[in-house]
């Protein structure tokens, strides 16, 4: 949710399909599934289902985040394509947040089309815990847990 917040903010071809408003206004969007992506757990549970498919890898930030070598392998094997220590060590290398950060600021470039708004941020699978307040923290886990329980496939996706 917030970094779709900031990607709405933050990407300009976006703008007229994002809500507008403060963080709580966009939450409050996002639950209702008024986002360009539409609902989350609509979306979700569209995969969800599937994720045993032989050719779906579900794979989250947080599993990324800590373990980049395993990843890159296991994305790797996935598309049948295994490499040695030293490829998996070369692509956590150029794909890690410090050195795409790097090619961002950039400029075009290094991919970043306009050169002006950040796509990447911070690179931090907790700074969410600086953006809610407790009211709001309260309504969205609320939220999740009532939208976990309306979807049949989702117990044990979030803990």
């Amino acid at each position: 949710m917030v970094s779709m917040y900031h990607w709405c903010r933050n990407a300009p071809h976006t703008h007229r399909a994002c809500p507008s408003g403060s963080f709580a206004e966009f939450a409050e969007a996002f639950m209702d599934g008024q986002v360009p992506a539409g609902s989350y757990f609509n979306n979700l549970a569209a995969f969800w289902s599937h994720r045993d498919d032989p050719n779906i890898l579900m794979l989250t930030y947080e599993e990324m985040s800590q373990n980049p070598h395993q990843t890159v392998g296991k994305i790797a094997d996935f598309l049948g394509r295994p490499m040695g220590p030293q490829q998996v060590a070369r692509i956590v290398e150029a794909t890690s947040f410090g050195e795409m950060k790097k090619k961002e600021k950039g400029g075009a470039e290094n991919g970043n089309a306009t050169g002006e708004s950040s796509f990447l941020r911070s690179g931090s699978t907790e700074q969410w815990r600086t953006t809610f307040d407790p009211e709001l923290l309260q309504k969205v886990d609320s939220w999740i847990q009532r939208s976990i329980h309306l979807r049949d496939n989702l117990s044990g996706y979030i803990a």
